[in-house]
């Protein structure tokens, strides 16, 4: 079953391509590796400030634009980050590119309670999808509170695995149950995920990365990006990564418009 048929154009109003649908990084605790072509839209992003940098994941919506969360890529004391190194997982052999970047970061963003927690980065050279190695991703644009709920969705990162500091060399990806909003004490604009056991969570390394749903497309195996992972306190250390049970993302849905206007 499925709720609508998955957009397999690009519109010439909203340069990417969308799905009809029914301290601050977030990792991937005992996950799988992805499967060669698997999550080709998913990047990794190595983000400098002036006197420090973190990690975090990353969604390609454009061959030169690529969707995160605002506090990946802003500071509040030292604003935006200088100086973004980009990874494509999934690329052999893995490349990191430096750009000079350009951020977009939502107007009603808010850098203390974390509303509205969503920005793009202007890549200063297009990246070309072949389909093997990189591709564009799909969004979902059903923004009903709610509509996921009891889905089975798919969440992929790069940060580390359980409670060990180094990070994996490939993709890692596990599946999460989506459940009501409010179990993360959130509005309508947020998807909860909860995690079927303790094994997996997201963490550090993570933060900023997608969440893609099965049931948006028409044969069900193409992934469509409805989420994107937001900060937690409660996703600091090792040990309360694995015991937070719940995870909160903005719903992509709920910013089309936004992005649109942003990216024409």
């Amino acid at each position: 079953m499925f709720r609508g048929e998955t957009v397999k154009i690009l519109l010439i109003f909203i340069p990417f391509v969308i799905g009809q649908t029914s301290s601050a990084s977030l990792k991937i605790g005992s996950g799988k590796d992805a499967k060669p072509g698997e999550n080709l839209d998913y990047v990794v992003l190595n983000i400098v400030f002036q006197n420090q940098g973190q990690k975090c994941g990353g969604t390609l919506i454009a061959s030169q634009y690529v969707l995160t969360s605002a506090t990946c890529v802003f500071d509040p004391v030292e604003g935006i980050a200088t100086a973004i190194n980009v990874t494509f997982p999934q690329y052999r052999p893995t490349e990191f590119v430096n750009y000079n970047l350009k951020v977009y970061i939502h107007p009603t963003y808010n850098s203390t309670t974390h509303a509205d927690d969503v920005a793009i980065i202007k890549l200063t050279t297009p990246m070309i999808p072949d389909g093997k190695s990189i591709s564009i991703a799909r969004l979902g644009i059903n923004s009903t509170a709610d509509v996921y709920v009891d889905d089975l969705v798919r969440a992929c990162g790069m940060g580390s695995i359980g409670n060990y500091p180094r990070p994996p060399k490939v993709l890692q990806c596990t599946e999460l149950n989506v459940v009501p909003a409010k179990s993360c004490n959130s509005n309508s604009k947020i998807i909860c995920t909860q995690w079927p056991d303790r094994d997996n969570n997201m963490c550090n390394g993570d933060y900023g990365g997608p969440i893609y749903s099965f049931t948006d497309s028409i044969d069900g195996m193409k992934l469509t990006v409805i989420g994107i992972a937001q900060y937690s306190p409660d996703y600091r250390t090792g040990s309360s990564c694995l015991d937070a049970h719940k995870v909160s993302h903005a719903q992509v849905a709920s910013y089309i418009d936004w992005l649109a206007a942003t990216l024409i």
